[in-house]
């Protein structure tokens, strides 16, 4: 197994990562291109697979198919790559279908779902954190206008000002303009003592926090099922997500979570505020029941490892087609991009794990 990444300008990069590829393409022949985001790595990938003769196979999560939509530059190489590439797996069925629309076709479209670590994330026992007395609502990760940051804010305003003891828990990083939205808020809002953004927070305190919170909110707008959503849930968290993109996928409306109109503060602050007064006795471990049953290490691997199977079976009976061939000139054209970064591995047949329920390419369960 191969793991490459851009660091530098992308084309040096992409020039430099295209030459290792070959280099050691001659040396010890790989069986199968396993790309991690569509840009760069995916592009490299479907021209250097098909070149190779093998398979290639890109793996999409959140936001990869809206940013080639909804960004000139990148468009023309995203939707090459998603015409091209033999096989794409995707974390949701909603990233599948998005898949498929941009990709034009339904083949060799598979569902391969995200996974925590269950051992790590779990429900942990009340520890001393720098945290205030009183009920927290926690926001970790995501902290992005199109993430729902602005509504969040503005949900808080309501809930913040009917009721003191409510506290709100910030962890993530802001970008430029939501950092003067942020700063704008504490000034005007009047609840500066009930806000408290929480840095340098060590990845191994994060289970510690989210089982501290009453309630752990995702008011995305755009996007879909981020990872921190089932490291919440596999902590017995109360979640509250918006109703779009794969939510609706793991979460079950008051069974295990709550979901909210998105975009809209108030019903953002009406499902908080039925989170933090609703005893929901069940609604935690019910949560952690679902990471468990849908999401665990060993359902990500039995996904992967018969994609793996189909695709290398594909490429041994001499099945694989026209549709992943590409030009020198479309490789070339990469050299007059310099956007995104992105990772690519190349993975070996032998390095195989093991599973999917694809929506759209049915794979037995035992194959």
């Amino acid at each position: 197994v191969y793991r490459l990444g851009i660091s530098q300008k992308n084309s040096i990069s992409l020039e430099t990562i295209s030459d290792f590829l070959s280099l050691i393409q001659k040396k010890q022949s790989y069986h199968l291109f396993h790309m991690l985001y569509p840009l760069y790595a995916g592009y490299l990938g479907t021209f250097w697979s098909a070149r190779f003769g093998i398979p290639g196979l890109l793996s999409i999560k959140r936001s990869d198919v809206e940013n080639i939509l909804t960004d000139p530059q990148l468009f023309p190489l995203g939707h090459w790559t998603f015409e091209r590439v033999q096989a794409i797996s995707a974390s949701s069925q909603h990233l599948v279908h998005q898949a498929i629309a941009l990709r034009g076709k339904d083949s060799q479209v598979f569902y391969l779902p995200d996974s925590v670590n269950l051992d790590f994330y779990q429900r942990k026992k009340k520890i001393h954190l720098s945290l205030p007395e009183g009920i927290k609502i926690g926001v970790f990760g995501d902290l992005e206008i199109p993430y729902g940051f602005k509504v969040l804010l503005h949900a808080f305003q309501l809930i913040g000002k009917a009721r003191p003891e409510i506290h709100l828990i910030l962890s993530g990083v802001m970008g430029e303009e939501e950092e003067k939205l942020y700063q704008q808020f504490l000034l005007t809002s009047g609840l500066q003592s009930q806000i408290h953004f929480l840095e340098n927070m060590d990845e191994k305190e994060l289970p510690y926090y989210l089982s501290q919170m009453d309630v752990v909110v995702f008011p995305h707008l755009r996007g879909d099922i981020p990872l921190m959503a089932l490291k919440a849930m596999a902590c017995e968290a109360k979640v509250v997500c918006s109703d779009i993109g794969g939510f609706s996928e793991i979460i079950e409306h008051g069974v295990n979570g709550l979901l909210a109109s998105p975009g809209n503060p108030r019903a953002l602050a009406s499902r908080i505020i039925k989170a933090i007064d609703e005893e929901f006795p069940t609604m935690g471990k019910k949560a952690r029941e679902k990471v468990i049953s849908s999401y665990s290490p060993q359902i990500e691997e039995e996904y992967l490892s018969q994609i793996y199977q189909k695709l290398l079976l594909s490429s041994s009976s001499g099945a694989l087609t026209a549709e992943a061939e590409v030009s020198h000139k479309g490789f070339s054209n990469s050299k007059n991009h310099d956007s995104s970064s992105g990772s690519m591995e190349a993975k070996d047949a032998a390095k195989e794990t093991d599973n999917p329920e694809t929506s759209h390419t049915e794979i037995p369960k035992n194959q």
